[in-house]
């Protein structure tokens, strides 16, 4: 009787770990859903309402720990390279609000929230994506995700008279989404499809099956085919935001990560081949065409910079630079430091400097912002490395895709400011995270055993 009680105990206990684990991680997926339909995070009231979500879900965390006697975290050597460095901003914002040292004060407190939350999800994300399924699971929802705002853009486009559901934000002839801004939309649109991208490659066959009537109607049927018309409407999104860099930026990182994959996969298959082809060709060229690519290259051509006063921005912020390089001017300080420097009006109002690396450096200093350097390129290596050595399909698939990701990022931050919006900053530390966990998860099999 006694050892019957013991294992029912065990089994309750078992019970509870699996389902609270599970519910854990299903509220990490409905936060990263969310996260873009809510003006993309880029209002105060928005983030901070992704913060409160995030807090729950930590609070929640830590009673499941307590209760199951689970550690608090699984971090493992793999995911320093990501946690340290946001550990080290957090500590800077921290210093810069604790020390009265920033020029916006409350900006920088509110800053220190967001970027506690987001060091907080990547903890979460890495502790409770414990499988395979899991991880298919994440980039799965990513995609869905991608494909509803993307559908969510092209219909307010393509219908002028249709008011727009988000707090009836005003629109025009560009993708917004539910966005405040068509880049922003772009950038996430971007990170998503990498990921898409990815995650077909993860089920191209290996072999070369002869095509039957048979195996073309598996074909139409399968998941495969699916994705890759989701991630059809997304390039359809994609162009109609009319974003250069965005554009650009996308087809780029693509061909690099391509090269790439040609150049550490042993024997690239014929699918894989046709797949890229696929995307440059019907996605860029005929696509384009019937959505009107043509008025992105146009925006491309007639980009000068008699007519860019973003140039003139970097100009006048570079002097910030310098003035306090190891702690910044305070997160969230740009706006209230930059009228110091400026020397002459522009063609608009710039509330943020139109370039990530920029703005990290004058509002973080130069340490914080080696650190955040040091953690995209350390997961940018452990990407290409999973790339290189792992043979799980899933994984190798995802790694290409976090690496375009990884790419179009580095890329479209030159240009614009992205990582401002907490939405997009909160998929691309997922992104962050996907490479790692690509690199640290267990094969199938081995995880059912």
């Amino acid at each position: 009787m006694l050892s019957l009680s013991l294992k029912t105990s065990e089994s309750s206990d078992n019970r509870l770990k699996a389902h609270g684990s599970r519910a854990i991680f299903a509220l990490l997926l409905i936060i990263l859903f969310i996260a873009p339909f809510v003006l993309g995070g880029f209002r105060l009231w928005a983030s901070a309402l992704l913060c409160l979500a995030i807090a729950v879900v930590s609070a929640l965390h830590c009673a499941y720990a307590v209760t199951t006697q689970q550690p608090l975290w699984n971090i493992n050597k793999t995911h320093r390279w990501l946690i340290i460095p946001m550990l080290s901003c957090v500590f800077v914002v921290a210093m810069q609000d604790v020390l009265k040292l920033s020029a916006s004060p409350g900006a920088t407190r509110h800053a220190l929230l967001v970027t506690v939350a987001l060091t907080l999800y990547a903890v979460l994300l890495l502790t409770y994506c414990t499988s395979y399924q899991r991880l298919r699971a994440l980039v799965v929802l990513l995609v869905i995700t991608g494909l509803v705002q993307a559908s969510y853009a092209c219909i307010l486009v393509l219908s002028p008279d249709l008011p727009s559901l988000v707090l009836q934000w005003q629109r025009n002839d560009k993708a917004f989404g539910s966005f405040t801004y068509q880049n922003f939309l772009a950038n996430y649109l971007g990170l998503v499809l990498s990921l898409g991208v990815g995650l077909i490659i993860a089920q191209l066959s290996t072999g070369q099956n002869p095509l039957s009537f048979k195996r073309l109607i598996q074909v139409w049927l399968s998941p495969k085919l699916m994705i890759r018309l989701a991630l059809m409407v997304m390039v359809i999104a994609l162009i109609l935001t009319r974003s250069r860099m965005g554009n650009a930026a996308f087809f780029i990182a693509l061909a690099l990560a391509c090269l790439l994959a040609l150049f550490f996969y042993r024997k690239p298959s014929k699918q894989f081949k046709w797949l890229i082809f696929s995307f440059f060709v019907l996605d860029f060229i005929l696509i384009g065409a019937l959505f009107g690519v043509s008025q992105v290259k146009e925006r491309l051509s007639n980009t000068a910079l008699l007519f860019e006063s973003r140039d003139e921005v970097l100009r006048d912020a570079w002097t910030l630079l310098f003035e306090h390089p190891f702690l910044g001017h305070g997160a969230g300080s740009f706006y209230t430091v930059f009228p110091s420097v400026q020397q002459g009006p522009y063609s608009g109002y710039y509330d943020n400097a139109h370039n990530d690396y920029l703005q990290f450096l004058i509002e973080l200093g130069w340490p914080a912002s080696i650190a955040l350097a040091v953690a995209i390129g350390g997961c940018l290596w452990v990407s290409v490395q999973v790339m290189k050595k792992r043979r799980t399909r899933l994984y190798q698939g995802l790694a290409f895709g976090a690496i375009a990701a990884i790419i179009f990022m580095l890329l479209h931050a030159s240009v614009d400011y992205s990582l401002q919006a907490m939405a997009n900053a909160l998929t691309f530390i997922t992104v962050l995270c996907i490479g790692l966990l690509c690199k640290t998860l267990s094969p199938p099999v081995l995880a059912r055993n």
